[in-house]
């Protein structure tokens, strides 16, 4: 005797959107890290990287030859 796998057998019920958005919404995490390191890096640097846009604005070399 074959047993069938249908969902009111096993009392089982489709997700809803919601639930489905729920447990396959977790890649946000990912670019939302990456860009809170890179705005803490940014803040670290803030010295260096105003130094190069000044530099970079006024045409002189930083490390001159």
């Amino acid at each position: 005797m074959t047993q069938t796998l249908e969902l009111p057998h096993l009392k089982l019920t489709p997700l809803t959107e919601m639930e489905s958005k729920e447990t396959s919404g977790g890649l946000i995490w990912i670019p939302v890290t990456l860009g809170v390191a890179l705005l803490m890096s940014a803040i670290n640097n803030f010295g260096d990287i105003r130094e190069g846009l000044v530099d970079g604005f006024n045409g002189t070399p930083r490390y001159p030859n």
